[in-house]
């Protein structure tokens, strides 16, 4: 101020006038002083007017997203105020969201570029706010992980129930959907500090789908990997080119064609570039549509006939009575227990229940659960009845 003190009123009016000079000549604001009114009809047009600029930020923001990690749960409280029917309270909360926002938007992108055949991970994490991930390969200059691509949501008033559990799963699924382009057909792996998740190679019969298909696998391998079994893994790729263009009868067709709707193209096949053509794409749409039909059919079939052969064998359970002394079948086995008895005891049978279920109790000492359910099929009466 070059007249000192007595020029203070009108330097500040300049300088507010400078900064809200835009809103001014849009006829939305009129500073004086330090009091800045807004120009509204009434509270609710002006309520409806910083919507919209929520909105726009909102907007601008989201279209950086992929570079910004965990978006939607620090976007959150200003998304929430664009909800219908919500009062608009711009507080604490929102204000430290604008700010966060404006403060990642401002670093500069660390995000690398994306190369096929490096290691790649994908790093999970959720909670009530949203779910996110990240995309991570490892670069062959400085051997560092960098991330490629983030991802993130809010959680739905329904996800927002699911149990901590429920949610980390999701995320990773909601992971694998948006990363799919970059993972499919190539090995990757899964990060993620949920401690809940464990492995089962102890309990076969937890998937059983996977130990159906290990059936046919396992023996194909330890063939194929005679001179060297411990290289076995070099074979995975070519067995399962040939697994996946192997007719099936379940679904009457091969899987790799029922997933694609094409036969499987080797490398120097060069049909692909024939369904580039726009009417080949529609009926190639068409055709996968009817095979997954025709497969859905066929499978409904051939389980009619699967269940008709097992129930032809299929005895009726013994029935048993309260008190009655039983042995239980184990169902997990453990390391080196494969040729161990398959059933322990004596139990003692405490509640009869519908369906051949029995609650029992054990009776002595011995491993085993003290008590629990199980049913007819997994006992058989104690000898010393």
């Amino acid at each position: 101020m070059p007249f000192g003190l007595s020029t203070c009123p009108s330097t500040f009016q300049r300088f507010i006038n400078t900064v809200f000079r835009d809103l001014v000549v849009q006829g939305i604001v009129l500073p004086y002083m330090d009091d800045i009114v807004i120009l509204a009809k009434n509270e609710s047009e002006a309520i409806e007017r910083l919507k919209k600029k929520v909105l726009q930020v909102s907007s601008l923001t989201g279209y950086f997203r992929k570079f910004i990690p965990a978006y939607s749960v620090i976007a959150k409280p200003l998304s929430d105020l664009l909800r219908k029917d919500t009062p608009f309270n711009f507080d604490v909360k929102q204000k430290a969201s604008f700010d966060e926002l404006k403060r990642l938007l401002c670093q500069k992108p660390v995000l690398g570029i994306y190369r096929q055949n490096c290691e790649t991970e994908i790093h999970t994490d959720a909670s009530m706010d949203g779910l996110a991930a990240v995309l991570l390969q490892r670069s062959p200059d400085d051997n560092s992980l960098h991330p490629i691509y983030y991802m993130s949501r809010k959680t739905s008033e329904t996800e927002i129930k699911y149990t901590s559990y429920e949610l980390e799963v999701l995320a990773i699924i909601e992971a694998l959907k948006k990363f799919k382009v970059y993972i499919l057909g190539m090995p990757f792996k899964i990060i993620t500090d949920c401690n809940a998740f464990t492995k089962t190679m102890s309990l076969p019969r937890a998937n059983g789908q996977v130990e159906r298909i290990n059936r046919t696998i396992i023996p194909v391998l330890s063939k194929m990997s005679e001179d060297d079994p411990t290289k076995w893994f070099k074979h995975v790729p070519s067995l399962q080119e040939v697994l996946n263009s192997t007719f099936q009868r379940s679904i009457n067709t091969t899987p790799f064609e029922l997933l694609f709707g094409t036969q499987i193209n080797n490398k120097t096949d060069l049909r692909i570039q024939q369904l580039i053509d726009e009417q080949l794409q529609l009926e190639f749409n068409e055709n996968r549509e009817l095979l997954r039909k025709a497969a859905k059919t066929q499978i409904l079939k051939v389980q009619n006939e699967n269940k008709k052969s097992y129930n032809l064998r299929r005895k009726s359970p013994y029935l048993h009575s309260v008190k009655d002394l039983v042995a239980i079948k184990k169902t997990q086995q453990g390391p080196g227990q494969k040729l161990c008895n398959k059933f322990i005891g004596p139990y003692k049978i405490t509640q009869v229940k519908p369906n051949d279920t029995y609650n029992v109790e054990k009776c002595g000492n011995f491993d085993g659960p003290t008590k629990t359910s199980t049913c007819a099929e997994y006992l058989k009466p104690w000898p010393n009845k």
